[in-house]
């Protein structure tokens, strides 16, 4: 969980890509950097920037300009749908984006700690005794509410991607959060997404211009805004009718 970005096709297309549209040139990309933070505005509004090597300038955009890239799925591999993995689980720390209010409203940003060995817990008791750090306990349900996207997609998800691959005739090892039952409309939102993220890797692949690949996904990333929206609909009504 901490602030790196999953495999290799997807880091290299999502950096070409970013890039491209902060107005560089794919082969002058130089330190990019994903996480370029306003201290002066919230958390989720954060920056990609790089070094134009052409021109030795800085070139920088505001992620919230280019749209969801996270949650679509987005340049990632097709092994990335049948990962469960949601914390780094065997990582003696983990940290993530805390996406609670009232952390989020800072644009410094804040990270949930997770650890799992007495030599992680002494690291983070030192820095909280020498003020380097400053940690405040959370509850495990807010713990899992700030990651809650992820838990959805790797966790609810995962079981129907499978049978869905598995009728195709892929092999996939066994998995724990592989039985659960979902509803009609996150399978619409699953469908759409894995669309889109293989027509992503295909039309980066073949144009590398971001214009173009804009115009070739606006339709497919506009539908499944529209189910996810849907979904998230239905699933409020459902939790306010106890259902």
């Amino acid at each position: 969980m901490v602030g790196i970005i999953c495999g290799g096709i997807k880091s290299r297309f999502f950096t070409e890509y970013l890039a491209n549209k902060a107005g560089v040139e794919i082969e002058n990309i130089e330190k990019p950097q994903f996480r370029i933070k306003d201290f002066n505005s919230t958390a989720g509004d954060y920056s990609f920037g790089c070094i134009d090597r052409k021109t030795q300038t800085e070139k920088t955009i505001k992620m919230r300009s280019v749209g969801d890239m996270w949650g679509t799925g987005l340049f990632k591999a097709n092994a990335c749908d049948f990962c469960d993995d949601v914390t780094n689980e065997l990582a003696d720390i983990s940290l993530g984006d805390a996406w609670l209010n009232p952390y989020n409203k800072d644009g410094k940003g804040t990270n949930v700690i997770v650890t799992r060995s007495k030599l992680a817990e002494d690291l983070i008791n030192s820095g909280i005794r020498s003020t380097d750090l400053s940690v405040k306990p959370l509850a495990f349900e807010a713990f899992l509410s700030s990651q809650q996207g992820s838990f959805n997609h790797r966790h609810k998800g995962l079981g129907y991607r499978m049978n869905l691959a598995e009728k195709r005739g892929m092999t996939i090892p066994p998995k724990r959060h592989d039985k659960e039952k979902i509803s009609l409309d996150f399978k619409w939102v699953q469908n759409q997404r894995m669309k889109v993220r293989k027509l992503s890797l295909t039309e980066w692949a073949k144009h590398k211009d971001s214009n173009l690949f804009d115009d070739v996904m606006s339709e497919p990333m506009e539908k499944l805004k529209r189910i996810t929206r849907i979904y998230h609909y239905t699933r409020s009504i459902k939790r306010r009718l106890h259902l």
